[in-house]
């Protein structure tokens, strides 16, 4: 090596050290190791006599901390034999008992309060187990190494290295299990912590999903930004070796030749909002399987949500194992399920008796079952030697700790303290009261984390742990392919779907680098980026703090395989983040909205450009049937302004020649394709935009005003062009007649819900004329609608209805004032039946006229393994559900639904667990499909079905117009072709789904903000989920579903979570009623309050569908809201049964 890159090596390890060092220069210098040391780890390696029979491949803890060999422990390591691989509590323990012999055996740890560099678990500790081995260690900590393969010894030739290179000398690890070291920042314990610093920067795992270090986290919105070397932060040295964070994608040819052999698999990634390191696609063996899981943004590799992807399964050892189909497999009850070749699935090995417990064993009895099984047991040996001295009690262990976590602390004021309690431990010492830490943010609770746990937030928010094949004992690894889901890695982004878009705040990097800002999304799925200093505003490093009430927007440029961060670029500030129009503008950039207005070139192809210009002529009388004279009505929400359909009837006798009376029913559609010329400039437009977005108080027009208010609109007393479907039914509901054509008509009411709901609900308030002109119609409407609807619910369809809020806003302003249930009524119901014949209609002519090019609107049926799950689940609940068809479900909702107590109660509970296994509706081109089977909506119980009655507002109905104007004979669509119907498609189920999310991102918005304004909000909620420090709650009145976390929650002591099939969270308050239920923020038990006598107290017991009365409370964040239960009991249940059934929703 020359001398210039020995100087800039060196230069390079004093930059990365510089902070540290500043540190250990305050600390005592520590002594070398000592040959008698060094022997003493010698002996710790050498092979153990015969006589131990229970040592053998094992080191236990009296011998690790120089205890006599001839000793026998009944602590037990794990089963590979790594004495390293322990869990937290053996750790501690360690930790402890080394703190006493350090000076027996000569290791310099200055205070002596905990192990450096403590070598913890292969995979990453959870609250509830075990994650994922790393099989990618090998090649990234020989990277890591090169720190210190050119590392001169001393003399001694074993006083240079450090605690790392000292321990893996000593006890090399087995090939199939390797350790993570922690990413100290401590440096009261001397140089070794400083080289493993340097030379640990975070590895990325396969399977970071339960979490990981903090700093290293380029997903985490955090404070610590220190591993930037990969963009050269301006140290001057252009040779510093770049990490490699992710797997480069392969290339296009070996993708193409992956999934013709089957060996790659391609789809679109769905990543989990609430988890972003959990992500999934469709399964491509078929919907009676369980989803493909991509676990940890590792095996993610940088795709984005919505990304079509190609992925790589991972080996069989890696596959996550379903917790419940294992243990039905342990029982030995899936004798019923066959294998491939057809035979019973075999039943496990017998599990041996439990062996009398150890005292070890006694400690680890808190800890989770997963992790437990990890540990082998091993007979108790009758000892000569008292080890009282060497093994605690959980107690005395646990008050030990917290003391050592609390001196800590006290000594480390400015930096976290080290992680080597799981989430487990942490729970036993809060039950003991040992350890309440505040720390310095007001919003964070943190207790000692394990390695792999990231922060308990305010919120509480926790990762769902996996237990892979691999974690599992070695007489499971048999276990069959039915019990584990597969995982994989992405290896290729087919398409960019996503819009790369993300709105956020910008911040300064906590090392003080003015090279880069860093860009935290507010959306956790996106990951940071880094700004460079040329884009920032001006002045931002004068004044940072004053640019974080700001909103900016930043697209993803560029996220290469050698890069934590992304690099982004960055747009431009919408507003502070306190304002609802700069939230609301933020929600239509980060979804892709385009809300910008139309150009006079965009509307330049519109033959008229008022209505008044627009004259009804004797030819377009002759090609359209008239229908001003009859009387058509339009009923819409109140204050609507697209006006797309209208509908009319009247009373027919003898209309099938066989005495027969019945009615003539119509529906009008707005003739857009007239007036929107093909491949036009405002097409395009329209096209892009994919449909309409009706926000509370915006809305983003997918067509100007000019079309859709004065053209084409079906307003009252107007004329217009429409195209109608015209039937002859019987009184019976029999179609014996169908027509479609175009048509001119001309409305003769136009109505709300509201209005047309009071009249049919014999309502005694004065009512306006339009309604009273066309009472006897509605009437009729109503008779006709009971009849078609019963015979449609006779054949089979299901509908999950889903309750919507409502917001008034103040005059001329976005901001909300009011909130209120949104009530549809009969009203509704009637227009959506009619709607439903209209579209089913046009499809059947559609595919008969163009069965290559018909644009379709399908469901496919639901996932038959979720479904499955969620009918098991039901039928311990105590309710039996027949999944066989929509028919079968929609009457057992039914049932459920003319109950008057279960109706808001089990009803909404079943209906959320039902809506999980569907599918999404997407449109189709039929020339596309494989078969019918691939044409049919489940929901509906069709064959076929489009959309073809909204074509203001969706230009998926404008591709259906078009088509039926040309099986009408009016146009011709010799240029269409499959593929292009194809791109429509997608087009607008991308659409259709943006716009959904920025609709439910605008309402949480204003509920956030209404919960603000009025301090808080109390509501009724049914318990849908139960997780062992948390439970889901559905809100009837709301349509939607909240978190309640226990942390949050001023309870006398945790929570008792009973794992079971039917699991529970029993909750202890105090009887002595309490203003602020909150635990956290507003009000908390004292650190060491006593509450075990104090007062009186009692138990909650929640389980699936109990009632539970909520709070939501603001935070300090805008907009945003906790939610937590207040103390309830049997007594109050009939108060909330009949809350849920009133219409007030406050």
């Amino acid at each position: 090596m020359t001398s210039q890159k020995l100087e800039t090596k060196k230069s390079s390890r004093k930059h990365r050290g510089s902070r540290k060092s500043k540190k250990a220069k305050t600390s005592s210098t520590p002594r070398k190791l000592k040959e008698e040391e060094i022997a003493f780890l010698e002996n710790l390696r050498k092979p153990k006599s015969s006589e131990a029979k229970a040592k053998v491949g094992r080191i236990t803890l009296s011998e690790l901390f120089g205890a006599d060999p001839s000793v026998t422990n009944n602590a037990s390591l794990n089963a590979f034999g790594n004495p390293f691989y322990l869990d937290p509590i053996q750790v501690l323990q360690m930790q402890i008992l080394l703190n006493q012999r350090s000076q027996m055996h000569g290791f310099c740890y200055n205070t002596g309060m905990f192990l450096p560099e403590m070598p913890l678990p292969t995979t990453r500790l959870t609250p509830a187990g075990v994650g994922m081995l790393d099989p990618d260690y090998d090649s990234k900590s020989s990277k890591n190494s090169l720190n210190h393969k050119n590392h001169s010894p001393a003399n001694s030739g074993h006083e240079g290295e450090s605690h790392h290179d000292i321990m893996n000398r000593f006890f090399p690890k087995l090939d199939q299990e390797h350790f993570k070291c922690n990413d100290m920042k401590l440096d009261c314990f001397g140089p070794y912590q400083n080289k493993m610093s340097r030379g640990s920067h975070g590895t990325r795992g396969n399977h970071n999903h339960t979490g990981h270090h903090q700093k290293n986290s380029h997903f985490k919105h955090g404070q610590q930004v220190n591993n930037l070397n990969v963009f050269n932060r301006g140290t001057g040295n252009k040779n510093v070796l770049k990490k490699s964070f992710f797997v480069p994608y392969i290339t296009q040819d070996q993708v193409s030749r992956g999934l013709k052999n089957n060996q790659l698999v391609s789809g679109i990634i769905r990543v989990n909002q609430k988890n972003y390191e959990e992500s999934y696609i469709d399964n491509p063996e078929g919907d009676d399987q369980v989803d493909v899981l991509i676990l940890g943004l590792h095996d993610r590799n940088r795709a984005l949500h919505g990304d079509i992807v190609v992925v790589k399964y991972k080996d069989r050892m890696n596959w996550v194992v379903r917790e419940n189909l294992y243990q039905s497999w342990r029982e030995g009850k899936l004798g019923n399920v066959l294998d491939d070749d057809g035979q019973p699935i075999s039943i496990p090995p017998v599990i041996e008796a439990n062996l009398p417990k150890s005292e070890m064993d006694d400690l680890l009895d808190f800890m989770p079952a997963a992790f437990r099984s990890r540990i082998e047991k091993i007979e108790e040996d009758k000892m000569d030697v008292d080890l009282s001295k060497l093994i605690y009690s959980r107690v005395e262990l646990l008050n030990i700790a917290a003391k050592m976590q609390l001196e800590l602390r006290k000594r480390n004021e400015d930096e976290k303290a080290l992680c080597h309690l799981c989430a487990d431990a942490c729970k036993a010492v809060r039950k003991l009261q040992l350890s309440r830490i505040q720390h310095d943010d007001d919003d964070e609770f943190e207790c000692p984390d394990s390695p792999g746990q990231r922060k308990l937030t305010a919120a509480g928010s926790r990762r769902v742990v996996f237990r892979t094949l691999n974690d599992m004992p070695a007489e499971d690894w048999g276990i069959p392919d039915i019990c584990l889901q597969k995982t994989a890695e992405v290896v290729y982004i087919k398409e960019e779907r996503h819009t790369r878009m993300a709105v956020g705040q910008l911040k300064p990097l906590s090392d003080g680098n003015k090279n880069y800002a860093l860009f935290s999304p507010a959306d956790p799925r996106m990951p940071r980026m880094m700004i460079p200093s040329d884009q920032l505003p001006d002045k931002f490093y004068e004044g940072p703090g004053d640019f974080t009430k700001f909103i900016f927007v930043a697209k993803l440029i560029e996220w290469n395989e050698r890069s934590q961060f992304a690099r982004g670029k960055l747009y431009r500030p919408i507003g502070l983040s306190t304002e609802v129009d700069s939230q609301i503008k933020g929600i239509l950039m980060s979804n892709g909205v385009e809300f910008k207005e139309f150009t006079p070139n965009s509307m330049s192809s519109l033959k008229y450009l008022t209505a008044d210009e627009f004259v009804i002529t004797p030819k377009d009388l002759e090609v359209r049937r008239d229908y001003r004279s009859e009387k058509t009505i339009s009923i819409d929400p109140k204050n609507s302004k697209d006006i797309d359909d209208l509908i009319h009837i009247k009373c027919l006798k003898n209309i099938d020649g066989k005495g027969s009376n019945g009615y003539e029913v119509g529906v009008h559609i707005a003739d857009v394709t007239h007036f929107l010329e093909s491949k036009s400039e405002l097409d395009e437009w329209a096209q892009r935009r994919g449909e309409s977005l009706y926000m509370t108080g915006k809305t983003i027009p997918m067509l100007p005003e000019i079309l859709s208010e004065e053209l084409c609109g079906l307003l009252k007393g107007r004329d217009r062009f429409a195209i109608s479907v015209v039937w002859k039914i019987t009184e019976s509901g029999e179609v014996i007649d169908e027509w479609i054509g175009k048509t001119i008509v001309n409305s003769k009411g136009q109505l709300s819900y509201g209005d047309v709901n009071k009249l049919l609900e014999d309502s005694e308030e004065v009512l306006n004329e339009d309604i009273l002109n066309v009472k006897d119609d509605l009437i009729t409407f109503k008779n006709l609608y009971t009849v078609l609807n019963e015979k449609r619910r006779q054949s089979g369809y299901l509908y999950l209805p889903k309750p919507k809020i409502v917001f008034t806003l103040a005059e001329n302003t976005s901001v909300p004032v009011s909130i209120s249930m949104e009530k549809g009524g009969i009203a509704k119901e009637i227009v959506a039946e009619l709607m439903t014949m209209a579209n089913c209609s046009v499809a059947r002519r559609l595919e008969t006229d163009y069965p290559k090019l018909a644009i379709l609107r399908r469901q496919a049926r639901p996932k038959q393994k979720i479904l499955q799950d969620t009918v098991d689940f039901c039928s311990k609940l105590g309710y039996n559900i027949d999944a066989s068809s929509p028919k079968t479900i929609a009457d057992f909702l039914d049932s459920l639904l003319n109950d008057p107590i279960s109706k808001n109660t089990v009803y909404p509970v079943i209906t959320q667990l039902l809506s999980k296994p569907m599918q999404m509706a997407q449109y189709v081109c039929a020339g596309l499909t494989m078969n019918e089977e691939e044409c049919k909506h489940y929901a509906l119980n069709t064959e076929l079905y489009t959309h073809f009655t909204a074509p203001i507002r969706r230009y998926a109905d404008i591709m259906a117009h078009r088509l039926l104007s040309a099986s009408l004979g009016h146009s011709k669509i010799s240029d269409l072709a499959p593929k292009h119907m194809e791109i429509i498609c997608k087009n607008s189920n991308e659409k259709r789904l943006s716009a959904r999310t920025c609709m439910e991102a605008c309402d949480e918005l204003y509920l956030g903000y209404i919960i603000k304004e009025f301090g808080k909000l109390e509501q009724v909620g049914v318990v849908v989920s139960i997780l062992d420090q948390a439970f889901e709650v559905y809100f009837p009145k709301l349509g939607i579903s909240k978190r309640v976390y226990t942390n949050r929650l001023r309870l006398l002591r945790d929570p008792v979570f009973e794992c079971s099939p039917l699991p529970q969270l029993t909750l202890s308050w105090d009887s002595t009623p309490v203003e602020n239920p909150l635990g956290s923020e507003d009000e908390k038990i004292p650190e060491n309050e006593d509450t075990s006598t104090k007062g009186g107290s009692f138990e909650q017991v929640v389980k699936v569908c109990s009632l539970v009365r909520c709070v939501f409370s603001p935070t300090s964040e805008p907009f945003k809201y906790q939610t937590v239960i207040l103390p309830t009991n049997d007594t109050d249940i009939p108060a909330m049964i009949d809350e849920l059934n009133s219409d007030s929703l406050l």
